[in-house]
């Protein structure tokens, strides 16, 4: 007949086992966290550079309304999340127009290699 003693003790160990299996799967997301919750810090958009590709300024928009530029963050691979990053340039038109008369964004994308989408996309 077997010991209860040992095998209280031998479940014990084994619970312990497959809790420390489990708890070890759980690793620290807060760089995952900090990537899907960035804020964009939105700012008038720099002169163009022959490092960026050069090309011209924002081309004006109606109304005083104005270009605004922005960086986010990405992992340069998605399998390794909290691996290197890379600054993705992003650009908006910001209206100063009516809220109720706005229809939603537009995702723009020239693809790539090529020059910068900052300073192509306003003279379309």
């Amino acid at each position: 007949m077997p010991n209860p003693p040992r095998l209280r003790a031998a479940a014990l160990t084994a619970s312990a086992v497959l809790l420390s299996s489990v708890l070890a799967g759980c690793g620290d997301d807060s760089k995952d966290q900090d990537l899907t919750a960035q804020k964009l810090s939105w700012e008038d958009c720099p002169a163009p550079s022959t490092a960026e590709g050069g090309g011209d300024a924002p081309s004006p928009l109606p109304d005083g309304d104005e270009w605004q530029c922005a960086t986010l963050k990405a992992p340069r691979d998605w399998d390794d999340p909290q691996g290197d990053t890379i600054g993705l340039a992003l650009i908006r038109a910001r209206t100063s127009g009516d809220e109720s008369k706005r229809i939603g964004s537009l995702i723009f994308n020239f693809g790539g290699p090529g020059g910068s989408g900052v300073t192509t996309l306003p003279a379309f």
